[in-house]
């Protein structure tokens, strides 16, 4: 597969971070894609190089009523919401831990379309009305 479908590049950690229960100190560290996962080698405790998984698609796996709930071995990019709080939650293999990545937001004090569309004029028809005002004027 070419490079333009399978890409390397290079990143860097700025602080020490967990991978797979691996402590991974500050570095540089080429990456690569591979069927949309973003895939980095590291040395593990034992000085073998692993290939992990960074990051990959976002999977939603459905909902739980409590945070307590979520799953106990969850795989990277599982995304669940919690109805108690109704937030959604991705595993996060980089992290080893579960990010908040949302909930509902309340809109009902925000505009609607139709609101909008009574309310605010067009730019055409500002430029009607300047017309209007413009015939008006004598020459």
């Amino acid at each position: 597969m070419s490079d333009l479908y399978n890409p390397k590049f290079r990143v860097k950690f700025l602080r020490t971070i967990t991978i797979d229960n691996t402590p991974v100190e500050p570095g540089n560290f080429i990456v690569d894609m591979d069927n949309g996962k973003i895939l980095v080698d590291i040395l593990s405790s034992s000085n073998t190089v692993r290939r992990v998984s960074l990051a990959g698609g976002i999977i939603y796996c459905g909902s739980v009523p409590t945070y307590n709930d979520l799953p106990a071995n969850p795989s990277n990019g599982d995304m669940w919401n919690v109805t108690e709080t109704d937030a959604n939650y991705i595993w996060s293999d980089l992290e080893n831990r579960w990010d908040k990545v949302g909930g509902t937001i309340d809109l009902s004090n925000y505009y609607t379309k139709t609101e909008c569309d009574n309310t605010f004029i067009t730019e055409a028809q500002i430029l009607d009305l300047i017309d209007q005002l413009n015939a008006e004027i004598p020459d």
